[in-house]
């Protein structure tokens, strides 16, 4: 009975000090979308974080392509399928856990990418854009007109003053 109790006792140790891990893909592209796409593949647990992945990335990416990456330039975003970022989707939190992300690809952006579905650098001139967004917006959250009062309904109900006081 003793040896049941231990044998119970380390297959609960050892699946509480068991990491989980799955195999994510970073991709980068040298030269924005025109550039060439490297791929990196590597195994999370889920200690590690956003921050952790970009400093492998960038370490990984650096040594393929021969070009200084510093971890500090570069975010990291969900992917497509084509390895390019999904901008509608916000940036992952450096601090975030990979593994909790819920994403298995993504891709290695420069920190000033867009927000908007091309592959443009933010640059000193954004009133374009923003001008943009703002008529996008004004367009999406106009109100409907009211419907022309209908004369075919009956009339409401007389307003009854009762002494109880009900609703």
């Amino acid at each position: 009975m003793s040896a049941a109790g231990d044998q119970s006792t380390s297959l609960l140790s050892m699946q509480l000090t068991r990491q989980r891990t799955k195999k994510v893909v970073v991709n980068y592209f040298t030269e924005g979308d025109a550039g060439a796409k490297l791929t990196y593949e590597l195994e999370v647990n889920d200690a590690n974080l956003v921050a952790d992945v970009i400093g492998f990335s960038c370490q990984h990416f650096e040594q393929v392509s021969g070009g200084a990456l510093r971890p500090e330039n570069f975010v990291l975003r969900a992917a497509k399928k084509d390895g390019k970022p999904k901008t509608e989707y916000p940036l992952l939190d450096p601090a975030q856990a990979v593994y909790s992300s819920g994403f298995v690809s993504f891709c290695l952006c420069p920190a000033g990418l867009k927000t908007k579905l091309t592959w443009e650098t933010v640059g000193d001139d954004d009133s374009a854009s923003q001008a943009t967004s703002e008529s996008k917006e004004s367009r999406d959250f106009v109100l409907p007109k009211p419907a022309p009062p209908r004369n075919d309904l009956p009339p409401p109900p007389a307003q009854s003053q009762c002494s109880c006081r009900c609703f």
